[in-house]
């Protein structure tokens, strides 16, 4: 693990303007010029890491922005941070040059600064000089979610630790999130081969441009699972398939024939535990036998394991029923899916959709084959809310606004039954993903 680094920004030399306010009598000038009016300081924040010393300029003016060389008397409260004169200061600099140093103690506190009865406020944030990943791993297999954690450590050698390691504070980056993700809680997971960088960074809101982080490479390894089994060997479409073996996530993807069957494992995939995969199995054209497989393109895919088709598009559970929106048996709620399918004689199907509460909803099809699917929302009197007839292996009409009650989405095969083809209809609660 690299040891973390740390940016801050530079500080201006001091230049503050400070407004010129009329005394109270006739002449603008008649005020007292030894008199303490106001007190300029630079930076009016700051953050001091653990180890770090950072300079506070201040001086006392009067009422015409003349200094004063009156004394900067400085207090901190609480003592997160330790204050002395500066050394360099010289002695044509008014009193008031400060070298602020960064403690031990993790927070913020307040420095005043007084003279000639006036104050000023300096806001201190303070973090130890170091951000270190401390719980983490060089890899992270595939599908797997890996909690990394972070922690605020002094530049001591060897570093200790300021406060326990933690996530929230944090702002957690993967350099390759095609290879592995990260989650603001510090989680990574592994999405691809490769190689990616996780990185931990603190920002202090007092001081733009300051930062403290660290970071460490990882690798994503992607093992083939192995396949012992599939139960049952042998059925009709749409029939639950379970495939045995280990080393199954959910990330895995399913191919028959090496062809994938669905749309982002959206169409068929009901389950994935470490030793079972479970899909529906989609309608083929031709009965007979098929090899099916378990992994991750090109080099991680399982050994096949046959199953034999025994019925195709005509094995779909609510034909021919579903042909008519009268008299469909399918029904779903918003957020459900149905999976079906069409071909031969059956080029139309019908699905029942129930809205519970009045809300926006997202109607979409997948599909399995290269032909086109579309697909139109009704209403319960069959008026046209919304279709999508275009030739995407995805369609949407995309975000609706839908009272509570019943609705029907039909699926068109276009290609009028010459293939069969294997649809999944999902209807989105939109309402129920936002935060």
């Amino acid at each position: 693990m690299r040891v973390g680094f740390v940016r801050n920004v530079g500080l201006a030399a001091l230049g503050l303007a400070v407004a010129v306010t009329a005394a109270c009598n006739d002449d603008p000038l008649s005020f007292d010029k030894d008199s303490t009016f106001d007190i300029q300081v630079n930076p009016s924040s700051m953050t001091v890491p653990a180890g770090v010393s950072v300079l506070l300029e201040s001086r006392a003016v009067n009422q015409g922005g003349e200094p004063t060389w009156a004394e900067v008397t400085p207090t901190v409260a609480p003592a997160c941070v330790t204050l002395e004169p500066d050394p360099e200061a010289l002695e044509i600099h008014p009193p008031g040059r400060f070298l602020v140093s960064g403690g031990t103690t993790v927070g913020g506190c307040v420095i005043t600064l007084s003279a000639g009865g006036v104050e000023k406020t300096v806001e201190v944030g303070n973090i130890a000089g170091q951000i270190l990943i401390i719980d983490s791993q060089e890899v992270v297999p595939f599908g797997a979610a890996i909690p990394f954690t972070a922690g605020i450590f002094t530049t001591d050698d060897p570093p200790v630790q300021m406060a326990p390691g933690g996530t929230s504070i944090f702002v957690w980056t993967s350099s390759d999130e095609g290879v592995a993700t990260v989650d603001e809680n510090g989680v990574v997971t592994g999405v691809a081969a490769g190689d990616a960088t996780i990185s931990a960074c603190y920002y202090d809101e007092l001081a733009e441009g300051y930062e403290a982080c660290d970071e460490v490479e990882i690798s994503v390894l992607v093992e083939a699972p192995t396949v012992t089994g599939i139960s049952p060997a042998s059925a009709g479409a749409f029939t639950e398939v379970t495939v045995q073996g280990s080393g199954f996530v959910s990330a895995h993807q399913l191919f028959i024939d090496g062809v994938f069957p669905g749309n982002e494992n959206s169409l068929a995939i009901t389950s994935i535990t470490d030793t079972e995969f479970k899909f529906l199995w989609p309608a083929f054209d031709d009965d007979g036998a098929h090899d099916v497989y378990v992994g991750v393109p090109p080099d991680a895919i399982s050994d096949a394991v046959s199953f034999t088709q025994t019925e195709g598009i005509t094995a779909e559970p609510f034909e021919p029923e579903n042909d008519d929106p009268g008299t469909t048996p399918i029904g779903i709620d918003a957020g459900g899916y149905y999976i079906g399918g069409t071909g031969g004689a059956d080029v139309i199907d019908y699905v029942e959709v129930t809205v519970g509460a009045d809300g926006n909803y997202s109607p979409v099809l997948y599909w399995n084959s290269g032909q086109d699917m579309d697909f139109a929302l009704y209403d319960s009197g069959l008026t046209e809310i919304c279709h999508s007839w275009y030739s995407n292996p995805e369609d949407e009409c995309g975000s609706v606004a839908l009272t509570a009650g019943t609705y029907y989405a039909e699926m068109y095969d276009f290609s009028g039954g010459t293939f069969n083809t294997t649809y999944r209809f999902v209807m989105y609660d939109d309402n129920a993903t936002e935060d």
